[in-house]
């Protein structure tokens, strides 16, 4: 349980540290972080569809070749249209981002509760991030200026803030278990005298 709970942590570390990055690259430089990661996905999108595509000219006796050129199709069509137009996914990348807020600070806000004493200032660092993260997501996903440069920058600056203080609060998080586990090898040492 222990070393389930240390590799949580380090992962969730890694995360923040990876949306601090991101926020940092959308307040920047956002049209050129923009349309690169369209680019990247639109060709990913295209190598898995040809792909596909390929794997069914080779298998058509396969009761799933029919899927596989469904999907080869699909996905080469929406790579090609990501290539062509960049800019798209600058107009739906502040939705999911707001999507992803809402759910993460709805899930930190329910678990609130078991991860810290109420009344502490973790708790409060927690509940004011959670609230933070909540009010953005909603603004982002119903924001119908989503699409400008402008809303990306914020954007950009609620992910890194947002990040920071859930890193913060994983590190204060750390210390009181810590704390804890001392505090319970010191109860030992005396039980065993």
């Amino acid at each position: 349980m222990e070393e389930l709970i240390k590799n949580s942590y380090k992962m969730s570390i890694i995360y923040s540290a990876f949306l601090i990055a991101i926020g940092l690259l959308l307040f920047l430089n956002p049209s050129s972080f923009i349309e690169t990661i369209s680019y990247l996905l639109g060709i990913l999108f295209l190598v898995y569809g040809i792909t596909n595509i390929i794997k069914y000219s080779k298998s058509k006796e396969l009761s799933f070749s029919k899927f596989l050129l469904v999907v080869g199709v699909i996905l080469s069509i929406c790579g090609l249209f990501l290539v062509f137009n960049p800019t798209f996914i600058g107009k739906i990348v502040p939705t999911i981002i707001g999507v992803c807020l809402i759910i993460n600070s709805l899930e930190k806000l329910l678990y609130l509760k078991y991860t810290t004493e109420k009344g502490s200032e973790a708790y409060t660092i927690s509940l004011v991030s959670g609230i933070v993260a909540l009010v953005a997501g909603i603004f982002l996903v119903f924001n119908p200026l989503s699409g400008t440069l402008i809303v990306t920058q914020i954007i950009g600056v609620i992910i890194v803030v947002y990040s920071v203080m859930d890193l913060i609060e994983k590190l204060r998080f750390k210390n009181y278990v810590n704390d804890r586990k001392k505090i319970e090898n010191q109860v030992k040492i005396i039980d065993e005298k």
